[in-house]
């Protein structure tokens, strides 16, 4: 991957013009690997915050449907409830004029 340099100002001041062009040829390339990296790890920044904003979506949509599912039990146990003291009621009715 990328190379760590590091120089000697002293050693560098000794360096012929062809052995500077080289340092600036390697500290270019170096420049350039570390901005393709850059822009690659921004695209994939943006793509986690988008991938984070989905799951946020689908979160609040579960939540939704169990609030839902929440709301639909309680109103089937008082369908229940009610068909219950209905059926209480009948029988009671029923029964009490089997007694007399």
């Amino acid at each position: 991957m990328r190379k760590t340099l590091s120089f000697d100002m002293d050693a560098i001041m000794g360096y012929s013009r062809e052995q500077l062009e080289g340092v600036f040829r390697v500290n270019e390339q170096e420049i350039i690997e570390l901005l393709d990296m850059n822009k690659e790890l921004l695209r994939r920044v943006k793509d986690l915050e988008k991938d984070i904003q989905i799951y946020k979506e689908h979160i609040k949509a579960l939540e939704e449907i169990k609030v839902d599912a929440k709301a639909s039990k309680s109103v089937w146990k008082t369908i229940a409830i009610s068909i219950g003291a209905f059926f209480a009621l009948f029988l009671a009715i029923f029964r009490g004029e089997n007694n007399k």
